[in-house]
C-alpha cells in the first residue's frame, strides 16, 4: 500500500499530469447518454429555435410561438441567448441531429469539468483529491442527465466557474467580468452575481477598506460595462426581457419557507442512483448527512469567511425560494461543485476526528460507487428514458409533417408544449392560460390570440383536455394523428 501511495504522490506532483489524466478519465462521457432523440419537453425547443435564428442571421427571439401572459411563470417569450449562441455553429452545420448535439454538449461538459478541477485546486485541495472530486461531479446522475438534453445549465455553469476562477485575480478582472455577464446571459438565475458584487462593494465601504474598495469599484465598472455591452449586442430588437418575466413571479412572503424546503428535497436528486428499495436505509443516511452538511456549511461559512461562493449560494437559495413557480434541481445544478466541496470538508473533518486511514475509505468508496454506477448505467443503453415520446420519434415527426401539410401559418394551436410545436411546424403556437379558472375568461384569452385549434396527447389528462371535455360542443370532431388529437373550434375564437 505504501508503494501505491508513493506512486500516486509521484503521479500527482504536477498539475499538467493530473489534467491529462482527468481528460482520459472523462472520455467515457462521450459514450454515456448519447441519444438520437430528445426527451419530450419544451425548454430545449426554445434554445434550438433561437440557435437556428442566429445561424440564419435573424433576430434570435423571432418565433411562431406566441407568449401568453396568462400562462405566467412558464415559457417566457425568449431565453437568454448565451447557450443558443454556443449551439448556433452546431445547428448550422448538423441541423437538429440529436446524436451530434449530444456529442457537442458533452464537449462543453468536458470544458466545464476542467474548470471545476481548477476551481477545486484554487480552494487549496491537493491535485489527487481535486481529480476525485471532479469525477464525482462529472459522473453525477444529474450531470449525465443534463448533458443528454439541450438545456443551458452546463454552459451557464461553465461561465460561472470561469467567473469564480478569475474573480480573485486582479490581473484577470476583465475576463471575470466578461464570464459573469455571459453567465447571466445564459441562465437568468445568475442575476445573483449582480446582487453579490453590489453587496461586496458596500461591505468594503462600511469596513473602510479603501484599497480593496478601489479594486472592487474598478471591477464593478468593468462588469457593468461588459453586462450592458452584451445586452446591447444580444437584445438589439427585443423589448421584453426574460428577467422581467422571472422577477414578476417572485414574492417575499410566508410561503418562502415551504419553497426552500422544496429545494432541499430537490437536492436529493444529486444522490439519485435508483438503488433497490432494500438499500433505501443507506440512501436516507447519506441524504441526511448531505443536506445537513451543505446547508449548515453554507450559512456558517457565509458568516465566518464571507467568501464569494458561500454568499452566492445563500443568495441563490433566497432568490429561488422567492420564485413562486419552482423548477427543481436545475436551479441548483450550477452549485453542485460547491456542494461537493462542502461534502469534502465535512468528510475530511470527520476522518480526522476518528483518525481513520483515508486510503482505506477511498478504496471502499470507489468500489461501492463503481457498483452503484454500473447498477444504474450501462454503456449500451441511454441513461435518460424518454418521457411520453421523444420529439425525434417517427410517430411525433409524422404528426409534425401532417400539421405542416394540412395547416397554414395563420392557424393558431394551443398546446402544452407550444415551443416544441413551434420548432418543428410553421403554425403559430400558444400555451394554455392555466392561471385563468373560469371558462369564459379562457375563451376570451383564446379569442384575443385567435386560437383555431387545441392539441392534446391521447390518454393524457391535463388542463387542455379538461377544458375540451367541459366545452365539447364548441369543437368539431377531433382529428387523430399518431399519439395526438387535434380539435378545431367550430367558430374561430
Amino acid at each position: 500500500m505504501n508503494h501505491l501511495l508513493a506512486y500516486i504522490n509521484k503521479l500527482f506532483n504536477a498539475k499538467w499530469k493530473t489534467t491529462i489524466l482527468l481528460l482520459a478519465l472523462l472520455l467515457p462521457l462521450f459514450l454515456l447518454n448519447i441519444n438520437d432523440k430528445h426527451s419530450w419537453g419544451d425548454d430545449f425547443a426554445q434554445y434550438l429555435k433561437q440557435a437556428l435564428n442566429i445561424a440564419e442571421g435573424k433576430n434570435f427571439a423571432t418565433s411562431n410561438y406566441i407568449y401568453n401572459p396568462d400562462a405566467k411563470g412558464y415559457a417566457p417569450p425568449y431565453y437568454p441567448p448565451g447557450y443558443s449562441i454556443l449551439l448556433a455553429p452546431a445547428v448550422k452545420f448538423i441541423g437538429l441531429n440529436y446524436t451530434y448535439l449530444s456529442y457537442y454538449n458533452t464537449f462543453i461538459l468536458v470544458l466545464l469539468c476542467i474548470s471545476v478541477f481548477f476551481f477545486f485546486t484554487k480552494l487549496h485541495i491537493n491535485l489527487f483529491w481535486s481529480l476525485i472530486l471532479t469525477l464525482v461531479f462529472a459522473y453525477n446522475p444529474q450531470t449525465l442527465d443534463l448533458k443528454a438534453t439541450c438545456h443551458s445549465e452546463i454552459a451557464a455553469t461553465l461561465f460561472f466557474m470561469l467567473y469564480l476562477l478569475f474573480r480573485t485575480d486582479k490581473k484577470w478582472y476583465v475576463f471575470a467580468a466578461l464570464f459573469a455577464s455571459l453567465a447571466i446571459f445564459t441562465r437568468s438565475i445568475f442575476i445573483i452575481i449582480i446582487a453579490y458584487e453590489m453587496m461586496y462593494l458596500l461591505m468594503l465601504i462600511f469596513q473602510k477598506k479603501w484599497q480593496d474598495t478601489k479594486q472592487q469599484f474598478y471591477f464593478f465598472v468593468v462588469f457593468t460595462f461588459s453586462f450592458f455591452l452584451l445586452k446591447y449586442l444580444f437584445h438589439p430588437a427585443v423589448n421584453h426581457s426574460d428577467l422581467q418575466e422571472y422577477t414578476s413571479v417572485m414574492k417575499l412572503d410566508e410561503a418562502m419557507g415551504n419553497r426552500f424546503n422544496l429545494y432541499l428535497e430537490s437536492m436529493k436528486g444529486f444522490l439519485d442512483f435508483s438503488l433497490p428499495v432494500t438499500l433505501k436505509w443507506m440512501i436516507l443516511l447519506i441524504e441526511s448527512f448531505f443536506l445537513f452538511t451543505t446547508i449548515s456549511l453554507m450559512f456558517y461559512r457565509s458568516i465566518k469567511y464571507k467568501s464569494a461562493i458561500d454568499i452566492l449560494l445563500v443568495l441563490n437559495f433566497i432568490i429561488i425560494s422567492m420564485y413562486t413557480y419552482p423548477q427543481g434541481i436545475r436551479y441548483l445544478f450550477p452549485f453542485l461543485p460547491v456542494f461537493i466541496y462542502y461534502m469534502y470538508l465535512a468528510v475530511n473533518h470527520f476522518i480526522k476526528m476518528i483518525n481513520f486511514p483515508i486510503h482505506k475509505l477511498l478504496g471502499a468508496s470507489l468500489v461501492v460507487f463503481s457498483l452503484i454506477f454500473f447498477y444504474k448505467y450501462k454503456f449500451e443503453q441511454n441513461l435518460t428514458p424518454n418521457r411520453i415520446a421523444g420529439v425525434n420519434d417517427v410517430a411525433v415527426l409524422n404528426t409534425f409533417q401532417f400539421i405542416n401539410a394540412h395547416y397554414s401559418t395563420s392557424d393558431v394551436f394551443c398546446f402544452l408544449k407550444p415551443r416544441a410545436l413551434a420548432l418543428y411546424t410553421h403554425v403559430k403556437t400558444l400555451h394554455y392560460p392555466w392561471t385563468l379558472h373560469h371558462d369564459i375568461d379562457i375563451k376570451n384569452n383564446f379569442k384575443k390570440y385567435q386560437v383555431s385549434h387545441l392539441m392534446v396527447t391521447i390518454d393524457q389528462n391535463d388542463f387542455v383536455t379538461e377544458f375540451i371535455q367541459r366545452n365539447n360542443n364548441d369543437f368539431e370532431q377531433p382529428i387523430s394523428i399518431e399519439r395526438f388529437l387535434i380539435y378545431k373550434f367550430k367558430n374561430v375564437q
